[in-house]
């Protein structure tokens, strides 16, 4: 996944688009992706719980 988003990014640069705003858009699109891996783990975690819970529950 990263390796694409580097090649594009290599492409990009021999375009000679403005490089600056290249790092803009790829630190924005890193933040997006960490924000939805930490949702996706919390979201994992609330479904372990919520489980754990409710056999809980049925066990007693």
């Amino acid at each position: 996944m990263r390796l694409r988003k580097q090649i594009k990014f290599d492409i990009k640069k021999l375009r000679g688009m403005d490089i600056k705003n290249i790092n803009l858009r790829v630190d924005l699109k890193n933040k997006e992706i960490f924000w939805a891996e930490y949702l996706i783990d919390f979201y994992t975690l609330f479904l372990f719980f919520f489980k754990f819970y409710i056999t809980v529950l049925i066990s007693c």
